[in-house]
Protein backbone atom coordinates (compact mmCIF):
# COMPACT_ATOMS: atom_id res chain seq x y z
CA UNK A 1 0.00 0.00 0.00
CA UNK A 2 1.34 3.43 -0.98
CA UNK A 3 1.65 6.36 1.43
CA UNK A 4 -1.16 8.38 -0.14
CA UNK A 5 -3.46 5.37 -0.04
CA UNK A 6 -3.30 5.82 3.74
CA UNK A 7 -3.32 9.60 4.10
CA UNK A 8 -5.06 12.41 2.16
CA UNK A 9 -3.27 13.87 -0.86
CA UNK A 10 -3.23 17.36 0.64
CA UNK A 11 -2.27 16.27 4.17
CA UNK A 12 1.14 17.97 4.17
CA UNK A 13 0.09 21.16 2.37
CA UNK A 14 -0.56 23.08 5.60
CA UNK A 15 3.16 22.78 6.39
CA UNK A 16 4.30 24.18 3.05
CA UNK A 17 2.20 27.35 2.99
CA UNK A 18 3.26 30.96 3.59
CA UNK A 19 1.84 30.75 7.11
CA UNK A 20 3.18 27.29 7.89
CA UNK A 21 4.38 28.48 11.32
CA UNK A 22 0.76 29.31 12.25
CA UNK A 23 -0.44 25.88 11.14
CA UNK A 24 2.41 24.14 12.97
CA UNK A 25 1.49 26.09 16.09
CA UNK A 26 -2.16 25.07 15.69
CA UNK A 27 -1.10 21.42 15.41
CA UNK A 28 1.03 21.63 18.56
CA UNK A 29 -1.89 23.16 20.45
CA UNK A 30 -4.04 20.30 19.13
CA UNK A 31 -1.47 17.77 20.34
CA UNK A 32 -1.47 19.40 23.80
CA UNK A 33 -5.28 19.27 23.87
CA UNK A 34 -5.17 15.60 22.87
CA UNK A 35 -2.87 14.83 25.81
CA UNK A 36 -5.09 16.86 28.15
CA UNK A 37 -8.57 15.70 27.09
CA UNK A 38 -7.61 12.31 25.59
CA UNK A 39 -10.81 10.66 24.26
CA UNK A 40 -13.04 13.56 25.30
CA UNK A 41 -11.65 16.29 23.04
CA UNK A 42 -14.36 18.80 22.15
CA UNK A 43 -14.11 21.23 19.25
CA UNK A 44 -14.95 24.13 21.55
CA UNK A 45 -12.06 23.26 23.89
CA UNK A 46 -9.58 23.21 21.02
CA UNK A 47 -10.92 26.47 19.54
CA UNK A 48 -10.68 28.18 22.94
CA UNK A 49 -7.11 26.89 23.41
CA UNK A 50 -6.14 28.32 20.01
CA UNK A 51 -7.65 31.70 20.90
CA UNK A 52 -6.05 31.80 24.35
CA UNK A 53 -2.59 30.73 23.22
CA UNK A 54 -2.42 32.00 19.65
CA UNK A 55 -3.36 35.68 19.79
CA UNK A 56 0.20 36.84 19.10
CA UNK A 57 1.17 34.35 16.36
CA UNK A 58 -2.18 34.72 14.53
CA UNK A 59 -1.93 38.53 14.54
CA UNK A 60 -0.07 38.56 11.21
CA UNK A 61 -2.10 35.71 9.67
CA UNK A 62 -3.95 36.94 6.59
CA UNK A 63 -6.62 34.69 5.14
CA UNK A 64 -6.54 36.25 1.66
CA UNK A 65 -2.77 35.76 1.51
CA UNK A 66 -3.14 32.19 2.76
CA UNK A 67 -5.68 31.38 0.06
CA UNK A 68 -3.07 32.24 -2.59
CA UNK A 69 -1.34 28.97 -1.63
CA UNK A 70 -4.45 26.93 -2.47
CA UNK A 71 -4.16 24.59 -5.43
CA UNK A 72 -6.85 24.39 -8.12
CA UNK A 73 -8.26 21.11 -6.84
CA UNK A 74 -8.16 22.20 -3.19
CA UNK A 75 -11.38 22.81 -1.29
CA UNK A 76 -12.19 26.49 -0.88
CA UNK A 77 -12.44 27.01 2.86
CA UNK A 78 -15.20 29.35 3.96
CA UNK A 79 -14.04 32.45 5.84
CA UNK A 80 -16.70 34.10 7.99
CA UNK A 81 -16.24 37.44 9.69
CA UNK A 82 -17.12 36.81 13.32
CA UNK A 83 -17.16 38.84 16.52
CA UNK A 84 -13.39 39.25 16.41
CA UNK A 85 -10.64 38.90 13.83
CA UNK A 86 -8.99 36.27 16.04
CA UNK A 87 -12.13 34.10 16.11
CA UNK A 88 -12.45 34.36 12.32
CA UNK A 89 -8.83 33.32 11.76
CA UNK A 90 -8.96 30.47 14.29
CA UNK A 91 -12.11 28.98 12.76
CA UNK A 92 -10.65 29.29 9.27
CA UNK A 93 -7.47 27.46 10.36
CA UNK A 94 -9.59 24.80 12.07
CA UNK A 95 -11.62 24.20 8.89
CA UNK A 96 -8.40 24.02 6.86
CA UNK A 97 -7.01 21.30 9.18
CA UNK A 98 -10.28 19.38 8.84
CA UNK A 99 -10.18 19.73 5.05
CA UNK A 100 -6.58 18.45 4.87
CA UNK A 101 -7.36 15.35 6.94
CA UNK A 102 -5.69 16.24 10.24
CA UNK A 103 -8.98 16.37 12.16
CA UNK A 104 -12.27 14.50 12.05
CA UNK A 105 -15.32 16.12 13.65
CA UNK A 106 -18.33 14.12 14.76
CA UNK A 107 -21.40 15.43 16.55
CA UNK A 108 -22.45 13.66 19.74
CA UNK A 109 -26.21 13.42 19.18
CA UNK A 110 -26.93 13.01 22.89
CA UNK A 111 -25.16 16.21 23.95
CA UNK A 112 -25.23 18.05 20.60
CA UNK A 113 -21.47 18.61 21.05
CA UNK A 114 -18.91 18.58 18.24
CA UNK A 115 -16.22 16.06 19.18
CA UNK A 116 -12.74 15.87 17.66
CA UNK A 117 -11.26 12.51 16.67
CA UNK A 118 -7.81 12.23 15.15
CA UNK A 119 -6.62 9.62 12.60
CA UNK A 120 -3.60 7.52 13.55
CA UNK A 121 -1.41 9.18 10.92
CA UNK A 122 -2.35 12.62 12.28
CA UNK A 123 -1.35 11.72 15.84
CA UNK A 124 1.92 10.14 14.69
CA UNK A 125 2.83 13.19 12.61
CA UNK A 126 2.08 15.53 15.52
CA UNK A 127 4.27 13.37 17.75
CA UNK A 128 7.09 13.74 15.23
CA UNK A 129 6.65 17.52 14.99
CA UNK A 130 6.63 17.74 18.80
CA UNK A 131 9.83 15.70 19.03
CA UNK A 132 11.58 17.82 16.39
CA UNK A 133 10.45 21.02 18.12
CA UNK A 134 11.38 19.91 21.62
CA UNK A 135 14.58 21.10 23.25
CA UNK A 136 14.36 18.64 26.15
CA UNK A 137 14.22 15.14 24.67
CA UNK A 138 14.89 12.44 27.25
CA UNK A 139 17.44 9.88 26.09
CA UNK A 140 16.12 6.32 26.30
CA UNK A 141 18.98 3.94 27.24
CA UNK A 142 18.15 1.19 24.76
CA UNK A 143 21.45 -0.69 25.09
CA UNK A 144 21.21 -0.98 28.86
CA UNK A 145 17.47 -1.71 28.64
CA UNK A 146 18.08 -4.55 26.18
CA UNK A 147 20.84 -6.02 28.34
CA UNK A 148 18.75 -5.77 31.53
CA UNK A 149 15.68 -7.43 29.98
CA UNK A 150 17.66 -10.24 28.35
CA UNK A 151 19.69 -10.83 31.50
CA UNK A 152 16.51 -11.11 33.58
CA UNK A 153 14.87 -13.55 31.16
CA UNK A 154 18.06 -15.58 30.89
CA UNK A 155 17.82 -16.08 34.62
CA UNK A 156 14.06 -16.64 34.91
CA UNK A 157 13.20 -18.36 31.61
CA UNK A 158 9.55 -17.46 32.13
CA UNK A 159 6.65 -16.88 29.74
CA UNK A 160 8.01 -13.50 28.60
CA UNK A 161 11.14 -14.83 26.89
CA UNK A 162 9.87 -14.39 23.34
CA UNK A 163 8.46 -10.92 24.10
CA UNK A 164 11.88 -9.97 25.42
CA UNK A 165 13.59 -11.31 22.30
CA UNK A 166 11.14 -9.40 20.09
CA UNK A 167 11.83 -6.26 22.12
CA UNK A 168 15.59 -6.76 21.74
CA UNK A 169 15.15 -7.12 17.97
CA UNK A 170 13.11 -3.91 17.82
CA UNK A 171 15.63 -2.07 20.02
CA UNK A 172 18.44 -3.24 17.74
CA UNK A 173 16.77 -1.57 14.75
CA UNK A 174 16.19 1.63 16.72
CA UNK A 175 19.77 1.64 17.98
CA UNK A 176 21.04 1.13 14.45
CA UNK A 177 19.12 4.22 13.36
CA UNK A 178 20.34 6.21 16.39
CA UNK A 179 23.96 5.34 15.62
CA UNK A 180 23.44 6.25 11.95
CA UNK A 181 21.77 9.51 12.97
CA UNK A 182 24.64 10.33 15.34
CA UNK A 183 27.29 9.68 12.69
CA UNK A 184 25.46 11.77 10.09
CA UNK A 185 24.90 14.60 12.59
CA UNK A 186 28.59 14.83 13.47
CA UNK A 187 29.56 14.80 9.79
CA UNK A 188 26.99 17.50 8.94
CA UNK A 189 28.28 19.77 11.72
CA UNK A 190 31.82 19.14 10.48
CA UNK A 191 30.77 20.05 6.94
CA UNK A 192 29.04 23.22 8.15
CA UNK A 193 32.13 24.16 10.13
CA UNK A 194 34.11 24.39 6.89
CA UNK A 195 31.74 27.13 5.73
CA UNK A 196 32.21 29.28 8.85
CA UNK A 197 35.00 31.84 8.70
CA UNK A 198 34.18 33.72 11.89
CA UNK A 199 35.71 31.96 14.95
CA UNK A 200 32.83 33.23 17.10
CA UNK A 201 30.29 31.59 14.78
CA UNK A 202 32.24 28.32 14.94
CA UNK A 203 32.30 28.42 18.74
CA UNK A 204 28.59 29.28 18.83
CA UNK A 205 27.81 26.29 16.58
CA UNK A 206 29.82 23.97 18.80
CA UNK A 207 28.82 25.09 22.29
CA UNK A 208 25.25 26.25 21.69
CA UNK A 209 24.07 23.92 18.93
CA UNK A 210 26.26 20.83 18.48
CA UNK A 211 26.77 20.29 22.21
CA UNK A 212 23.04 20.53 22.92
CA UNK A 213 21.65 18.67 19.88
CA UNK A 214 24.32 16.00 19.44
CA UNK A 215 26.99 15.91 22.14
CA UNK A 216 24.87 15.97 25.31
CA UNK A 217 21.76 14.41 23.77
CA UNK A 218 23.28 11.40 21.96
CA UNK A 219 27.06 11.06 22.01
CA UNK A 220 27.61 11.41 25.76
CA UNK A 221 24.90 8.88 26.80
CA UNK A 222 26.10 6.35 24.22
CA UNK A 223 29.65 6.72 25.50
CA UNK A 224 28.79 6.44 29.21
CA UNK A 225 25.72 4.95 30.88
CA UNK A 226 24.31 3.42 27.66
CA UNK A 227 27.61 2.36 26.14
CA UNK A 228 27.70 -0.24 23.39
CA UNK A 229 31.22 -0.98 24.56
CA UNK A 230 29.89 -1.99 27.98
CA UNK A 231 26.71 -3.85 27.09
CA UNK A 232 26.91 -5.07 23.48
CA UNK A 233 29.14 -8.06 24.29
CA UNK A 234 26.96 -9.32 27.19
CA UNK A 235 23.85 -8.94 24.98
CA UNK A 236 25.50 -10.94 22.20
CA UNK A 237 26.67 -13.56 24.70
CA UNK A 238 23.13 -14.15 26.02
CA UNK A 239 21.63 -14.33 22.53
CA UNK A 240 24.28 -16.81 21.36
CA UNK A 241 23.65 -18.93 24.43
CA UNK A 242 19.94 -19.05 23.57
CA UNK A 243 20.74 -19.76 19.94
CA UNK A 244 22.86 -22.80 20.83
CA UNK A 245 20.29 -24.26 23.24
CA UNK A 246 17.61 -26.21 21.34
CA UNK A 247 15.44 -26.32 24.46
CA UNK A 248 15.37 -22.52 24.69
CA UNK A 249 14.77 -22.10 20.95
CA UNK A 250 11.86 -24.53 21.23
CA UNK A 251 10.49 -22.58 24.19
CA UNK A 252 10.78 -19.30 22.29
CA UNK A 253 8.98 -20.83 19.30
CA UNK A 254 6.23 -22.18 21.55
CA UNK A 255 5.65 -18.71 23.02
CA UNK A 256 5.80 -17.10 19.57
CA UNK A 257 2.85 -19.24 18.44
CA UNK A 258 0.60 -17.08 20.64
CA UNK A 259 1.53 -14.03 18.58
CA UNK A 260 -0.94 -13.39 15.71
CA UNK A 261 1.98 -12.99 13.30
CA UNK A 262 3.13 -16.57 13.91
CA UNK A 263 -0.09 -18.32 14.97
CA UNK A 264 -0.85 -19.84 11.56
CA UNK A 265 2.71 -20.94 10.75
CA UNK A 266 4.03 -24.46 11.09
CA UNK A 267 6.18 -25.10 14.16
CA UNK A 268 9.27 -25.61 11.99
CA UNK A 269 8.67 -22.25 10.30
CA UNK A 270 8.31 -20.53 13.67
CA UNK A 271 11.59 -22.08 14.81
CA UNK A 272 13.23 -20.69 11.67
CA UNK A 273 11.77 -17.25 12.42
CA UNK A 274 13.07 -17.38 16.00
CA UNK A 275 16.55 -18.39 14.85
CA UNK A 276 16.53 -15.59 12.28
CA UNK A 277 15.47 -13.07 14.94
CA UNK A 278 18.29 -14.23 17.21
CA UNK A 279 20.89 -14.05 14.44
CA UNK A 280 19.77 -10.65 13.15
CA UNK A 281 19.92 -9.16 16.64
CA UNK A 282 23.39 -10.63 17.21
CA UNK A 283 24.59 -9.28 13.86
CA UNK A 284 23.28 -5.77 14.50
CA UNK A 285 24.81 -5.49 17.97
CA UNK A 286 28.12 -6.83 16.66
CA UNK A 287 28.12 -4.30 13.82
CA UNK A 288 27.06 -1.38 16.02
CA UNK A 289 29.87 -2.03 18.46
CA UNK A 290 32.45 -1.65 15.68
CA UNK A 291 30.56 1.21 13.98
CA UNK A 292 30.87 3.32 17.09
CA UNK A 293 34.64 3.39 16.59
CA UNK A 294 34.02 5.32 13.36
CA UNK A 295 31.80 7.74 15.28
CA UNK A 296 34.57 8.32 17.83
CA UNK A 297 36.95 9.16 14.98
CA UNK A 298 34.45 11.52 13.34
CA UNK A 299 33.78 13.24 16.67
CA UNK A 300 37.50 13.61 17.40
CA UNK A 301 38.05 15.10 13.94
CA UNK A 302 35.20 17.57 14.38
CA UNK A 303 36.29 18.58 17.90
CA UNK A 304 39.86 19.10 16.73
CA UNK A 305 38.65 21.32 13.88
CA UNK A 306 36.70 23.51 16.30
Amino acid sequence: MELFDKIPENFFTVLSRKYKACYAFALMVLFSCLKLYKTNLKKVDYINALKNQGEKIFELFNVDQDKLDDKEDEEDIQFDLEDSALSSKVNYIFRKLVSCGWINVEKNVETNTDMIYLPVYSIKMMQLIAELSSSSDLYVPLVHQTYSELSLEDEREDEYMFRTLASARKNADELEMNVTLLHHSICVFGFNLNKLYDPNEALNQHFNIFKHQVGDKLYHPMKTYDSLGLYASPVISILKKWQRDKRIVSKLASQAKYDPEYAKLKVSDVVDKVNLMLQETIDIFSKLNSNFNDIDKANAKYTEAV
